[in-house]
């Protein structure tokens, strides 16, 4: 694999901004030491590879699509490339229908899909950690039973993923779903958000932060 993650020179994709209403309430536990990676009013800092499915309302990233509307996987992705750090999401799933997730240390390729690490938002995978876009590696780990039985259909879930080095680890809505030593996994790469190709989906993101710990693998 390819440690260099990054947004390939060869995508050409577009910036999207969109207005909001209002400023949805951040969570409670966001320290100093955490940087914003979403302003809460508009996507600016982030490149989709289709415009048109992501839109801001309310202080929340908005992904949206119609069932079978898509062809292949699309990604919202933040600027820039991390390697290690903690990143923490609040991320609902409208109606608990449809497949979206939270990629990391991964490179959007010229065709607009995506090869990296990515935990599950989707009724039956939350606290999964797979890697989108390997013929190989399409499930890295399942969750704890623990930390599924804490998930809230419907509802905001928070998930905190804190990569270094090659150890991996996921906690959702305060429980470790995920808990890995991985030598096989990119080192560095992008943070993105997955609409993914079948059902109608609505999902909707906020408080996206980040504490840097390394920025070179």
């Amino acid at each position: 694999m390819n440690r260099r993650s990054a947004i390939e020179p060869a995508l050409a994709i577009g910036l999207v901004v969109a207005g909001i209403s209002m400023v949805a309430p951040s969570r409670a536990d966001d320290k100093d030491d955490f940087q914003p990676l979403f302003n809460g009013k508009d996507l600016q800092g982030w490149e989709a590879t289709q415009p048109e499915l992501w839109s801001v309302r309310d202080g929340m990233i908005i992904g949206k699509q119609g069932k079978n509307q898509l062809k292949k996987n699309t990604f919202l992705a933040a600027k820039g490339n991390y390697t290690d750090f903690v990143l923490k999401v609040s991320v609902r799933l409208v109606r608990d229908e449809g497949n979206s997730g939270i990629q990391f240390r991964t490179r959007i390729l010229p065709d607009g899909t995506a090869r990296g690490y990515q935990a599950d938002v989707a009724k039956g995978f939350w606290g999964l950690l797979l890697e989108e876009g390997s013929p190989n590696r399409l499930i890295i780990k399942r969750p704890a039973p623990e930390a599924v039985k804490h998930v809230k259909p419907g509802e905001w879930n928070d998930y905190e993923i804190t990569a270094k080095r090659h150890h991996i680890t996921l906690v959702l809505n305060g429980i470790q779903s995920v808990d890995l030593e991985d030598p096989a996994g990119d080192l560095s790469g992008v943070i993105a958000l997955q609409l993914h190709v079948g059902p109608a989906v609505e999902v909707q993101y906020k408080d996206i932060k980040i504490k840097v710990l390394s920025r070179e693998p």
